[in-house]
């Protein structure tokens, strides 16, 4: 199998202002569980469906809640600074 099998013919990318509620319904049309947030031109972090939930839930918000309104670096995302030089490490 070649990386371009596995890609998305149509990717997606969210940005910290958009609902909770269109972040969850585009990630159920494209079938998919995880999309990169991005801002500026730049990948600030990622959200899964599983953060939707989880966090949304834990704080009482609602699909119309905006991305950047949920995001809590001890229950999930993963966030990115993109002034490291070189490789990113996990």
């Amino acid at each position: 199998m070649q990386i371009k099998e596995a890609m998305s013919s149509h990717p997606v990318i969210f940005t910290p202002q958009n609902t909770l509620g269109d972040t969850a319904e585009t990630m159920r049309r494209v079938e998919t569980g995880f999309v990169p947030v991005g801002e500026n031109y730049q990948l600030v972090e990622t959200i899964t469906d599983r953060y939707i939930v989880i966090n949304s839930i834990a704080q009482c918000k609602n699909a119309e809640s905006a991305i950047n309104e949920v995001q809590d670096s001890e229950l999930g995302g993963v966030k990115f600074s993109l002034k490291q030089r070189g490789p990113l490490s996990i």
